[in-house]
């Protein structure tokens, strides 16, 4: 065993430990200890590359930025493809972060409303309970009063959390949400800015702009784990029909618009019902001269426009109208394309911006549904 190491064990390796010169035409050594020799050597060499030969890092050292142009080597291609990948995975873990923060607002604020039309109704109920109770039952009536009294003073807390701010922060995380997911599925379908030159930079590069817009989110982010979920299985316009088109159309744009017209129609019938009762009641006090059933006339009344602000501010019938509308745009590009699918078959250029102006065209239609839905919201 030779006792000296480094340098000098490279400059001058012992006799003993250096391995026997393969016999002729034996093919040399490829992996154990006869080969530390050569590499040594090699890596005594290192400081020396020779002249136009790219500076390539070694696989455990990361580079500093993931948007490095690929080499034209194969090796580096195929790392390339790798990272491809692994980048694509991160924007969409990014794009889960953005979209649970976006459900977590819209949660908060629909508490907000639940909250405030309960404290309304119950103002109303038990103020005019208690009137009623007071002379038989006075601390009763005045215990129902006071309840009334404190309902009616915590409904501007509760619509506290209903302010524009809260509006405009909820709409605003879901547009990076939605930006996210829009630049995934156009890089996956190597599709418009993503057909040529070096994909993973620029999708990182338009995650980032689409995130620095909403910078003073980015706390709602914090504490977030992505959910796990695969990417979507898209890799060219077919797949891309399929997954992303046909499953918006399906799983959320009509789901969504049945959704906002069974709440239209039971608003529509809570607010018949209410009527209907008011005018009963209103009949029973004029005919019979109750006191008390004038007394509730006003109360249903005030529920009735309680719940039709209520719906009013939840935007059911906006949002029933916007969901249909997006949903029947989509389907007409989706009806079109299916109709000129073999037209560009004979010309593959013109096949590939047929390709990526039906993307572009799709992606259009559903940011537009954002953003007109986030000006609808900010302007009211």
């Amino acid at each position: 065993m030779c006792a000296s190491t480094g340098t000098r064990a490279l400059r001058s390796p012992c006799r003993e430990t250096s391995p026997p010169r393969p016999p002729t035409g034996a093919s040399p050594p490829t992996s154990g200890t006869a080969s530390a020799p050569r590499r040594r050597a090699g890596a005594g060499r290192a400081g020396l590359p020779r002249p136009g030969t790219p500076a390539v890092l070694p696989p455990s050292a990361a580079p500093h930025r993931l948007t490095d142009a690929p080499s034209t080597k194969a090796g580096r291609i195929t790392r390339m493809v790798e990272l491809g990948e692994s980048v694509a995975e991160h924007v969409w873990n990014r794009q889960s972060m953005w979209s649970q923060a976006a459900d977590a607002a819209k949660r908060s604020i629909g508490r907000a409303r639940a909250t405030a039309l309960v404290l309304g109704i119950a103002a109303a109920a038990l103020a005019t309970l208690g009137a009623q109770l007071m002379g038989g039952h006075p601390t009763l009536g005045r215990t129902l009063t006071f309840l009334g009294a404190l309902s009616a003073g915590l409904v501007p807390v509760a619509a506290s959390r209903l302010g524009a701010s809260s509006l405009q922060d909820w709409t605003r995380l879901r547009s990076v949400s939605e930006a996210l997911k829009s630049e995934v599925y156009m890089a996956l379908a190597r599709a418009d800015v993503y057909r040529e030159g070096e994909i993973d930079g620029t999708l990182l590069d338009r995650a980032d702009r689409v995130t620095a817009q909403a910078g003073d989110l980015l706390h709602r982010t914090e504490g977030l784990v992505p959910r796990q979920r695969p990417l979507p299985e898209v890799s060219d316009v077919g797949s891309y029909t399929a997954i992303r088109l046909t499953g918006q159309i399906r799983d959320y744009y009509r789901p969504r618009a049945a959704l906002m017209s069974r709440r239209c129609t039971a608003v529509r019938r809570c607010e018949l019902s209410l009527a209907v009762v008011a005018s009963g009641l209103g009949a029973l006090a004029a005919v019979y001269g109750t006191d008390s059933a004038a007394l509730w006339v006003a109360t249903v009344t005030t529920v009735t426009a309680t719940v039709t602000a209520h719906a009013a501010a939840a935007r059911y019938a906006y949002q029933e109208l916007e969901f249909s509308r997006t949903a029947a745009e989509l389907e007409s590009l989706l009806a079109r394309r299916s109709a000129g699918a073999g037209t560009d078959r004979e010309h593959p250029a013109d096949s590939i911006r047929s390709d990526d102006a039906f993307i572009s065209r799709c992606e259009l239609v559903i940011s537009a549904q954002n953003e007109a839905w986030m000006a609808k919201w900010a302007a009211d």
